[in-house]
């Protein structure tokens, strides 16, 4: 069981907004959306990446994009279940 310290933190209103849109429509609370974001930044950060939200998108669609297009050049049918398949493991492995 992990167990928290409460830390005071400021956030600009539009951080605010933005982090209070994402927790109702996941229907978790203020601090477990701010948590989870610590969780991904925070070791890029630790390995001297630095947070540079639209480098780490362009990797991540660029990765998702060569990946796509092999997959369905390999296996067109697997290819096509995959999304279905993502779907599961997320609920299975990881809380969504």
């Amino acid at each position: 069981m992990k167990t928290f310290r409460d830390v005071g933190v400021s956030l600009a209103v539009t951080q605010f907004a933005r982090i209070d849109v994402l927790a109702s429509g996941l229907g978790m609370s203020r601090s477990a959306i701010i948590r989870q974001l610590i969780d991904v930044a925070l070791p890029f950060v630790e390995a001297g990446h630095g947070v540079n939200v639209t480098r780490l998108i362009a990797i991540i669609e660029s990765t998702q994009a060569a990946t796509d297009r092999l997959l369905t050049l390999a296996d067109p049918d697997f290819a096509e279940r995959l999304p279905g398949i993502t779907i599961e493991r997320l609920k299975a492995y990881h809380d969504a």
